[in-house]
């Protein structure tokens, strides 16, 4: 009976995590529905979409994902290029990194993004000759021996060896050519001395027009000239194809490809053309003659194929957000919720969506309806605040548009000056209401923060749908909010709404609404530019980038010098009084530091065990002790697989302690060791469980009280380990206090709360 009983309690552990990641590993969640760029090779294509890279089998139609998880060496690519003499794809990557993907793994060129340039390292253009990779850089041509994996040579081709940022380079019987955009420069790759920037001349452009795009067809020069294809032979220029208004050209397997707003036209060796009639504003075409198949890359649809013999397409969509801009993340439900906007002084115009992630899936909301529904582009989704009666029921701020009300993914009103309480600081409601900060009280209302002073900056929206505004004063002077950030509604103290002014009049407002929210006369306000610590240090709140509560009811800032405190107990109507946390040198000087100070800190967020995780706007993210006086991790693009070092936005899962991270470059996930704890000990399992000889990760005890005393003793009674929960998950390595890993056998965890009041006893299997 005992078998059966243990055998039953793991296999529903097993089956409760099966999609839970082991402590201490990464996930990305990248957006794949922005493909501009595709590579073929014999067996794949690949799809560069917004720096994101994954390919399609062409035999069994397999998706695969490429990043730092899987041997890559850089993120944000920029350019994908596939030679198919030495079958090497060429990764280049934004920071100037370049890796060479081949059968055998990846071989990683570092000379360019370690170069010290005035210039940024892109590359725009690459083309193939004689097994070297010519690159088209910002500041001249590169040149890859792809057989030695090493840099040849560096042509700078303007005066005097100035820095050129060229577009495209391509190679013609004995020339090299390249462009600028405006001008051609051209030098003989067998007789000229190509590092010499003497021997590069000026090859008169056909038209005077934007020069987009050089290519050889034909074993001929062929360019796009504004939009129209020319060919250059015998020293003369000839236009070569006026039947559409092109944005693009490329040549490949004996096709040159013209790109028009609407669709490609294929045009062959005697420039006669035929049209594909799928995806239109498709940004790149390859044909695979083995298969008679069209691989295009479609944008908003991803990789696509298109059959002539069939006539029939199929589109390869993975799932993931719509944006790799993570601008701010939320949890509500078991969901991560992320929105892509921003704004500063002005909006950053980002196309706006929901997204959000469930059950391992991710979901979008639909740009094209949102336009439709407004009758407007609309951009910068702010923050989201989900009705606390209906999860699927969402009011979306929008820095210029207004709010939005989702239902089930659909929009189905639009909030703004006209129709609603919210103000607008123009008479230009469709373009400047300005909206952030929405959040529901424990009443149910929705509070929402506008901008400007020719209305209130405050409102508030009752369950009825009736509308009321107030705003921020100190010494009896209005606060005008040029740029809010979110509301910040007290966890302890639930009239107080903590409401930050981001940048013009940094500072910190304090509303006490006493509990009557529809009615103001008894509210209390202040507004703080500058605060005192501990030292009695003067610190102006120089522009504020986060704002958060802590498990113990303090309030912490991100500011461009980096974090500040105030404590639980302070009345901020009194008292400006702040802490900073200080960090002892270990050098021996006897001095000490400022945490983080001067970093500019842009999210804040609380885990489990009231850890703090802080993103940076330059060095990543850090992951600190409760006290902040220990820094547990710290996370860049060196050591993980972060997007970028420009932390905009971090949210912990409570429930399973994922971290997810949003950068300026993308999302990725960290699976963290702390849980937000139980209020009792009905749920308490391991995983996994049991743990197979091969496993060398560590086991998690969760859905325990938090700071749960745990002993794990084997069935003889012998102590092997014992340690303290971090909120609600405590770890073991499966080794005993030797640092040995333990028998095979079974071993009980005991778990006893803080006022060793409740305890608990669960197995975990071993087999080794």
């Amino acid at each position: 009976m005992k078998r059966f009983l243990l055998f039953t309690a793991l296999t529903i552990c097993v089956n409760l995590l099966v999609a839970q990641q082991p402590i201490g590993t990464w996930q990305v969640h990248f957006s794949y529905n922005a493909v501009n760029q595709i590579a073929q090779t014999p067996q794949k294509v690949y799809a560069l979409s917004e720096g994101s890279l994954y390919s399609v089998d062409k035999y069994d139609q397999t998706i695969e994902f490429y990043s730092k998880l899987s041997g890559l060496n850089g993120n944000n690519i920029v350019n994908i290029s596939y030679d198919d003499v030495t079958k090497t794809l060429l990764i280049a990557y934004k920071n100037g990194l370049i890796d060479l993907l081949r059968e055998g793994g990846v071989e990683c060129i570092s000379d360019l993004y370690q170069k010290q340039l005035n210039t940024t390292k892109g590359v725009n253009g690459v083309f193939f000759y004689d097994q070297k990779a010519y690159l088209a850089t910002d500041f001249g041509i590169m040149v890859l021996n792809l057989l030695k994996n090493e840099v040849q040579g560096t042509y700078y081709v303007g005066e005097n060896a100035s820095e050129v940022k060229l577009l495209s380079v391509a190679i013609v019987g004995d020339y090299i050519y390249a462009t600028d955009g405006v001008e051609i420069y051209y030098a003989n790759i067998v007789k000229d001395n190509l590092i010499d920037y003497s021997y590069w001349k000026r090859l008169a452009s056909p038209v005077s027009a934007d020069v987009k795009a050089l290519v050889n067809f034909n074993d001929k020069l062929c360019v796009l000239c504004g939009s129209k294809i020319y060919e250059y032979a015998d020293a003369t220029w000839t236009e070569r194809f006026a039947e559409r208004e092109l944005t693009g050209i490329s040549a490949s397997n004996g096709f040159l490809f013209g790109y028009t707003a609407l669709n490609v036209c294929v045009i062959k060796s005697d420039f006669s053309f035929t049209e594909l009639p799928v995806f239109y504003g498709s940004k790149q075409v390859f044909y695979d003659s083995y298969a008679d198949m069209w691989w295009l890359a479609t944008g908003p649809y991803g990789l696509a194929n298109y059959s002539d013999k069939t006539k029939k397409h199929e589109t390869f969509l993975p799932n993931g957000p719509a944006s790799n801009n993570s601008f701010r993340l939320k949890y509500d439900n078991g969901r991560i919720i992320s929105v892509p906007g921003g704004r500063w002084s002005d909006r950053e115009t980002r196309p706006a969506y929901l997204m959000i992630y469930e059950n391992g899936q991710w979901s979008n909301t639909d740009y094209g309806e949102l336009v439709k529904f407004a009758g407007q582009q609309v951009y910068d989704f702010m923050n989201v605040a989900v009705d606390p009666a209906d999860k699927n029921h969402l009011f979306v701020t929008s820095y210029g548009c207004g709010m939005f009300e989702y239902r089930d993914m659909h929009p189905v009103f639009r909030y703004t000056s006209d129709n609603s309480g919210l103000s607008t600081p123009v008479s230009n409601p469709d373009f400047y209401t300005r909206t952030d900060g929405a959040v529901f009280d424990q009443y149910k209302n929705l509070w929402v923060l506008t901008t400007g002073s020719n209305g209130p900056n405050i409102h508030m929206m009752t369950p009825a749908g009736e509308w009321f505004a107030t705003n921020i004063t100190n010494s009896g002077q209005r606060v005008v909010y040029a740029t809010p950030q979110e509301i910040l509604i007290d966890q302890k103290r639930p009239n107080y709404k903590w409401i930050p002014s981001a940048r013009k009049e940094p500072g910190l407002g304090l509303l006490d609404d006493n509990g009557t929210p529809t009615d103001f006369s008894d509210d209390r306000t202040i507004f703080r530019t500058s605060l005192h610590d501990q030292n009695n240090n003067d610190i102006p709140i120089e522009l504020v980038y986060a704002c958060t509560q802590d498990t113990h009811g303090n309030i912490w800032l991100g500011t461009l010098t980096g974090p500040l405190c105030i404590p639980y107990g302070t009345d901020f109507f009194r008292s400006d009084a702040c802490e900073r946390v200080i960090i002892n040198r270990t050098d021996g000087s006897g001095l000490a530091d400022y945490l983080l100070n001067g970093e500019r800190i842009n999210a804040i967020a609380i885990d489990g065990a009231g850890r703090k995780w802080m993103g940076t706007q330059n060095s990543g993210v850090y992951l600190l002790s409760d006290d902040c006086t220990e820094t547990i991790y710290h996370f860049t693009t060196d050591n993980s697989p972060l997007a970028s070092n420009t932390v905009q936005s971090i949210v912990v899962n409570p429930l399973t302690g994922e971290v997810f991270i949003g950068t300026a470059a993308g999302l990725v996930s960290f699976q963290g060791d702390a849980t937000e704890g139980d209020l009792s000990y009905k749920d308490v399992y391991a995983f996994p469980n049991p743990v197979r000889p091969d496993f060398s990760g560590v086991v998690s005890i969760v859905g325990l009280k938090t700071d749960s005393k745990i002993v794990i003793t084997n069935v003889a009674g012998h102590a092997v380990h014992t340690t303290t929960s971090n909120g609600g998950m405590a770890t073991w390595d499966c080794t005993d206090g030797y640092g040995r890993r333990v028998p095979t056998g079974v071993y009980l965890v005991q778990a006893v709360d803080s006022d060793n009041k409740e305890h608990v006893l669960t197995k975990i299997l071993v087999i080794n």
